[in-house]
């Protein structure tokens, strides 16, 4: 059937029809080309990230950060404030926070996540007995006293000792950053801190 439609026609209009299909051909490629992935992100709405969706992620109750050995000096006291004698220990006690706590807020537009992170707790001091040195070196001393006044210097001395908490702080962050990773991946977005929680982002 073509060598019947073309047999009568001038070679010079079969070249110009064959150039205007060869450029209509072109012109309708390239326009899917362009226009492909403008197509497919119309037909692929935007998925956003919610707040609840990413505490969902963190519903461990309690998370160890970081456990630390800590050696100090406590002072005894009596029933009127005044100092008896002073405490050599040494200790271990272990920062925790507790997960439920971290809250988040999202910038879709900019896919940016900001956790705002609740204070680091430390807890459950273990104190060494064997580790007792007293001032004055012969006092007569009483155990459970000792042990209380031990625990609450060495969680008193640990929280304000800003090297320390910033050590569990930068533990924890790791840890958010690390759970969160199959979303900020898959999603693009990005972790970042806040000036309270520093400068530690995660940039994808």
């Amino acid at each position: 059937m073509a060598e019947k439609k073309t047999k009568h026609s001038s070679p010079l209009k079969t070249i110009i029809k064959s150039k205007k299909i060869v450029i209509i051909v072109i012109v309708v490629i390239g326009l899917i080309i362009l226009l492909g992935p403008l197509i497919k992100s119309k037909l692929q709405p935007t998925r956003y990230i919610s707040s609840s969706e990413l505490e969902k992620i963190l519903s461990t109750s309690d998370l160890n950060v970081a456990r630390i050995t800590y050696n100090g000096i406590a002072d005894i006291k009596n029933e009127k404030g005044k100092i008896k004698y002073y405490t050599y220990y040494e200790s271990t006690v272990t920062a925790s926070v507790d997960m439920t706590e971290i809250k988040f807020e999202v910038d879709n537009d900019k896919k940016i996540i900001i956790p705002v992170l609740p204070e680091i707790e430390f807890n459950n001091p273990i104190v060494k007995e064997e580790s007792f040195d007293f001032i004055p070196d012969d006092v007569e001393y009483d155990y459970k006293a000792v042990l209380k006044a031990c625990k609450t210097d060495v969680k008193n001395e640990v929280k304000s000792n800003m090297e320390i908490y910033e050590l569990a702080e930068d533990n924890l962050k790791k840890t958010i950053e690390g759970l969160l990773l199959p979303v900020t991946e898959a999603e693009g977005y990005t972790v970042k801190w806040d000036n309270n929680g520093g400068e530690n982002d995660e940039s994808k």
